[in-house]
């Protein structure tokens, strides 16, 4: 019983999880953070519609890498017309070829909806509008790709911070409280882990139903959109709410098993006495 009471009563004297510097918390916080994390990324190994859901989101997201980068070489032929914009075109396709053979090796698979988009690119070139608006939907572009990218790693820097909280939690757990903070905090830390699940399901979902229909060239703006404001809010208003049930839950329940197991064990500690 010396680790049922380290956890649950935490007696000052020699537990183990605050012995040695608090080595025995440190392997067990990275225990549940590496467990976490295989689950987070093992997910992206789902299969649907005869794609994974990796596949799907590498599919998109090259595709419209591709489409940005083209829209901003082809934007250097602006304004030109007759020869000057043949020569132009001419001097960019070897650009444009190499963009898109890069994509496909990274994508380890063809990109038809890639090519596609090109195609359409250099048809459409002559219109000053296209070139335009293409340099306008390039700032937007970079500023949901800033949003995803911020939202990702301010994840990742959650769980480092709350992870440096554990032992904060754990001492305060010694303090004679009715509930324990070691509690909240462990809710909270795999709130953080139900957030980037849920994340990666949704995204997902969204980048499956996309190479589904093969509206990879048409839905870029759309799908940054959804993967940098939509996705993440669904994520942790449905990752917030578990948390949030799962320390009710914890807090009701864990007083009642540990006074069942401490008088188990009182029972059978005065059975070996008569």
């Amino acid at each position: 019983m010396v680790g049922i009471s380290c956890i649950f009563y935490l007696p000052v004297g020699d537990c183990s999880f605050l012995g040695s510097n608090g080595y025995l918390l440190s392997q067990t916080v990275l225990i549940i953070r590496n467990i976490g994390h295989q689950q987070v990324v093992s997910v992206l190994d789902i299969q649907l519609a005869d794609t994974t859901f990796k596949s799907a989101i590498s599919n998109v997201t090259l595709t419209q890498n591709v489409k940005t980068q083209v829209s901003t070489i082809y934007a250097e032929c602006q304004g030109k017309t007759g020869k000057p914009l043949t020569d132009c075109l001419q001097e960019k396709r070897p650009i444009v070829e190499e963009i898109l053979t890069e994509a496909e090796k990274q994508n380890n698979a063809p990109l038809e909806q890639a090519r596609l988009a090109v195609a359409e690119l250099t048809d459409f070139v002559q219109n000053p509008g296209t070139v335009f608006n293409a340099s306008i939907s390039l700032i937007l572009i970079t500023f949901l790709y800033a949003l995803q990218w911020a939202f990702v790693n301010i994840l990742e820097a959650a769980l480092m911070m709350t992870a440096t909280f554990a032992p904060i939690a754990l001492g305060l757990s010694l303090l004679p409280l009715g509930s324990k903070p070691i509690w909240a905090w462990a809710s909270g830390f795999i709130s953080l882990f139900g957030v980037q699940l849920g994340y990666n399901i949704v995204v997902g979902l969204a980048a499956t139903v996309i190479v589904s229909a093969g509206a990879q060239s048409v839905s870029d703006l759309a799908f940054l959109a959804f993967i940098s404001i939509f996705a993440p809010a669904l994520a942790l208003l449905i990752a917030g709410g578990g948390g949030i049930t799962l320390y009710t839950g914890i807090n009701s329940r864990v007083p009642a098993l540990v006074n069942a197991a401490f008088d188990g064990v009182v029972a059978v500690a005065t059975g070996f006495v008569k």
